[in-house]
């Protein structure tokens, strides 16, 4: 499974997943874009839990970006199923530890609600400051582990360009500290 947000360039998308061997490729547009699609999944990014809430009348499929104030409540309140980004806070890190945007009271939450942490690989492409990045969700891979958090790992592609193959994916996740069978796991999670 692969999660995309296209811009009116759906078939752009649908020719390089088939080029990946992405079979099952979920476009995911904002409340107010949505649209329903008989050919292929569609879902809702939201930003707040009331969004969720009118979103879940119309799919099933909710995901939301982390967001400083509203990560708990995304987490224990609503019916977003995956939240993720949550390495891409503005904020610098602490001298002797990163602000990597999880802890272990938000993992236990997650774990406890079955929802899912998911790690963007098209944030790294966009990213101004990688090693930053790279090394937030090191330590957030790190923290879902001792929690036993659900995890996926995706392209979360904004361009047809910055699509990945699982392959690909899965190999950076294991340079990046996870083990073989929980990035299997993760990029073939589905829900």
């Amino acid at each position: 499974m692969e999660i995309v947000f296209p811009k009116n360039n759906e078939k752009e998308f649908l020719e390089i997943a088939n080029k990946l061997g992405i079979k099952d490729l979920v476009f995911v547009y904002s409340l107010k874009d949505f649209k329903k699609s008989d050919k292929v999944r569609t879902g809702i990014i939201v930003s707040s839990v009331r969004e969720a809430e009118k979103g879940a009348r119309l799919t099933n499929f909710i995901i939301a970006k982390s967001d400083d104030k509203r990560d708990r409540a995304f987490l224990e309140k609503s019916k977003i199923k995956l939240v993720f980004d949550f390495e891409s806070s503005p904020k610098e890190d602490f001298l002797h530890s990163r602000r990597s945007g999880l802890n272990h009271i938000l993992n236990r939450i997650a774990a406890r609600k079955e929802k899912i942490i998911g790690f963007s690989f098209s944030s790294i492409l966009n990213s101004t400051n990688r090693t930053r990045l790279v090394g937030r969700m090191m330590q957030n891979i790190k923290l879902c582990r001792k929690a036993k958090c659900k995890v996926f790992i995706g392209s979360f592609a904004k361009n047809p360009s910055e699509l990945r193959s699982k392959h690909d994916l899965k190999a950076f996740f294991i340079c990046l500290g996870m083990h073989p069978s929980e990035a299997k796991k993760a990029v073939t999670l589905s829900f």
